[in-house]
């Protein structure tokens, strides 16, 4: 029995008869076909999807809101009084800023405007501030002053 089934080889079996030695070309086309369709099924239906409009969902118009206004803080109020303290504090900043005025006669500290010790140190360069302070970082001149009061 074992030697009827061992001389028996199909032609589309390997030497063991479990696997299809050939693919065959009409499950190739089939396959290929049905692949065909069902793309071009899908670009229809793409194409129909896209041309329909889309529902707008705010068709219908909602009433507003009906929103109590007694829980609404007023707006700040500001006297006129209020606007011109503000306005002279404002003027009073802005002059003090634009001038010149010795602060500390003993230590020579004066307060310039921002514009003149700009023109100052971009024409003197940094030694007009070291004559003012003793050195360039200010610590050398305290240190002598407190070697030579000992």
């Amino acid at each position: 029995m074992a030697d009827s089934h061992s001389s028996h080889v199909d032609s589309t079996h390997d030497e063991g008869g479990h696997e299809p030695i050939s693919v065959g070309v009409r499950g190739v086309v089939i396959s290929m076909i049905s692949l065909g369709v069902l793309i071009v099924f899908t670009l229809f239906l793409a194409s129909f999807l896209i041309e329909q409009p889309v529902p707008d969902a705010i068709e219908t118009e909602t009433p507003a809101p009906n929103w109590d206004t007694s829980s609404v803080p007023p707006s700040p109020r500001v006297t006129p009084e209020q606007a011109k303290m503000y306005r002279e504090m404002l003027a009073a900043q802005k002059k003090q800023l634009a001038e010149t005025v010795m602060v500390d006669r003993t230590n020579n500290i004066a307060r310039i405007p921002l514009d003149r010790a700009m023109q100052l140190l971009e024409s003197e360069g940094l030694e007009a501030f070291e004559q003012l302070t003793g050195s360039a970082s200010g610590n050398d001149s305290n240190s002598e002053n407190e070697e030579s009061e000992n």
